[in-house]
């Protein structure tokens, strides 16, 4: 099982780095003025609100993550162990059942009914997740004979690492551009459909519909660069 660990570990990684890009997007970031560095008080300053812009990086891209990773590890358990699709899916819903029951304990029951209408969105797009990383687990091996090359360059036989190796694998998983767009297409809805529950529970909050509409633009464009990196072809 050596390959299929090492293959989690190129998933997981490339995921969290796609939702710190996203997340370092979305939080407003403190500028840094001339007047800061000649002003030793106002560059403390300064340096505050970059650790709590940090903070929330690191908060937002773990909320992000939580359907990739709920999913990545049942897929995981499911090629590794050869379960069905049912069983695991069951399984994934017990347990984050039996989290929030913890978690919500002495809580309105405004405020449960809200959160498990997120979370009954969210089990949605895990379902489809566990789809998407069964077949990247299912894949063969990658190589630099599976990554795309720029125009006018010439291959080099050398090891792909890191991003590349992610995208030869997305590649080789989904084969044809229209397949992982009809993917993408599907996982855009399925988040859509989170993103609108939790909209619907935060109503009342002030500014949360916009850093929305901003999660939305912001991964779609990324995904919109990734789809081109992983099939060279200009959109």
């Amino acid at each position: 099982m050596a390959s299929l660990d090492a293959r989690y570990q190129l998933i997981i990684s490339y995921e969290q780095c796609f939702a710190k890009t996203v997340a370092a997007k979305i939080v407003d970031r403190p500028e840094l003025s001339p007047w800061m560095i000649l002003i030793p008080i106002i560059f403390v300053h300064y340096l505050h609100q970059h650790q709590r812009f940090r903070a929330a990086v690191d908060i937002t891209s773990k909320e992000f993550m939580f359907t990739k990773q709920t999913a990545l590890d049942a897929a995981w358990q499911m090629v590794r162990n050869g379960a069905s699709k049912e069983e695991t899916l069951g399984e994934v819903a017990a347990k984050v059942a039996e989290d929030d029951a913890a978690r919500l304990s002495g809580r309105g029951a405004d405020y449960a009914e809200k959160a498990q209408a997120i979370r009954r969105a969210q089990l949605k797009e895990i379902e489809l997740l566990i789809d998407h990383y069964v077949r990247l687990f299912k894949a063969g091996e990658v190589g630099p004979a599976d990554l795309p090359t720029p125009p006018g360059r010439s291959r080099k036989r050398r090891p792909l690492s890191g991003k590349n190796k992610y995208w030869a694998l997305l590649k080789k998983a989904y084969r044809t551009r229209t397949d992982y767009t009809r993917f993408l297409e599907q996982l855009q809805r399925a988040e859509k459909e989170v993103n609108l529950a939790a909209k619907r529970a935060f109503s009342q909050t002030e500014g949360f519909s916009e850093t929305i509409s901003k999660l939305e633009a912001t991964t779609a464009a990324l995904r919109k660069k990734e789809l081109e990196a992983v099939f060279s072809l200009k959109l």
